[in-house]
């Protein structure tokens, strides 16, 4: 009892009852009612929700300059890259996009 005494207002009413469940073993259930509260309700200032737009930011894509090069009629060549600085000794240690431009160039 000390406990709700110590947690309640010092003008608080406490009327405790008790009932016997013969099905409960080992358990005590409490349950306090509250009444008395002041009616009156504390706002309370929420802030300002904003939905979260992601910025647009541009996009370069490989696609997007052929499609250019085609509308101002430029050839679009793609940077080639040089064999000596890759040393692979066996075709397939050699990645599929260099072995593909390797094959078109013969």
């Amino acid at each position: 009892t000390s406990l709700i005494y110590d947690s309640a207002h010092e003008d608080v009413n406490v009327i405790f009852g008790a009932v016997i469940d013969p099905d409960v073993d080992d358990e005590v259930r409490v349950t306090v009612i509250a009444t008395g509260f002041d009616e009156q309700k504390e706002k309370v200032a929420l802030p300002q929700i904003r939905k979260w737009m992601p910025k647009k930011e541009p996009v370069v894509m490989r696609a997007a300059e052929k499609v250019l090069a085609k509308s101002i009629d430029y050839t679009f060549e793609p940077s080639a890259l040089p064999r000596d600085m890759f040393n692979y000794e066996d075709a397939v240690d050699l990645p599929a996009f260099l072995r593909k431009s390797h094959l078109k160039e013969l």
